[in-house]
């Protein structure tokens, strides 16, 4: 939790050293700890550009992708934010398409999955020049969130969303990361997710 805590305030270096501690704990507990937190280190990373911290916590999500199948759409999350950070749009693209198929096929996946893999996905489209298609992945898993009433947990997608209608030259791009930005204050928002609405 303290890294976690850590990287979302920005100190990678900080970071580092309470993941060097829990992996020591973790050897001297003869155990695997601390897995849960390896979907928001994914987007920590990738927000801060941290390619060595990707790779790690992509190594530590393979063995539970091999083992239990509603991991693997978060390997393949992580797979494409690597990808996504190095500037292979296109590779990264087809990693969180491969994540978004898997959901499709009925395969187990969280919600919170299904969002991060379209918004990284319209986050890839963007990149590649094709802010129409961009929009209309976003908007859609947008829609999706808000029948499930989890819209407010949608940052990610909602300021995909936004560049992308933004790039389309729509004034309701400028209009939502305002309403965004105004719903991050009232929740308490700081730190990197905070920063991310007025990048």
């Amino acid at each position: 939790l303290r890294k976690a805590v850590r990287l979302e305030q920005g100190d990678a270096q900080g970071a580092e050293q309470f993941r060097r501690r829990a992996e020591l704990l973790s050897l001297q507990q003869r155990a695997q700890m601390f897995h849960s937190g390896l979907t928001f280190e994914i987007f920590v990373y990738a927000r801060c550009n941290h390619l060595a911290g990707l790779t790690q916590t992509i190594e530590q999500l393979r063995p539970f992708a091999a083992r239990y199948p509603c991991w693997l759409p978060v390997l393949l999350h992580g797979e494409g934010c690597f990808e996504l950070v190095r500037g292979d749009y296109e590779a990264a693209r087809s990693k969180f398409q491969a994540g978004i198929d898997l959901g499709a096929s009925g395969k187990p996946m969280y919600l919170w999955t299904s969002m991060t893999l379209h918004a990284g996905l319209a986050e890839c489209l963007l990149a590649l020049g094709r802010p129409a298609e961009a929009c209309a992945i976003a908007s859609d898993m947008l829609r999706k969130c808000e029948a499930h009433a989890v819209s407010l947990s949608a940052f990610e997608l909602v300021q995909v969303l936004a560049l992308a209608e933004a790039k389309l030259g729509r004034p309701s791009g400028a209009e939502r990361l305002d309403l965004l930005i105004a719903r991050q204050n009232a929740l308490g928002a700081s730190g990197l997710r905070m920063g991310l609405s007025y990048e």
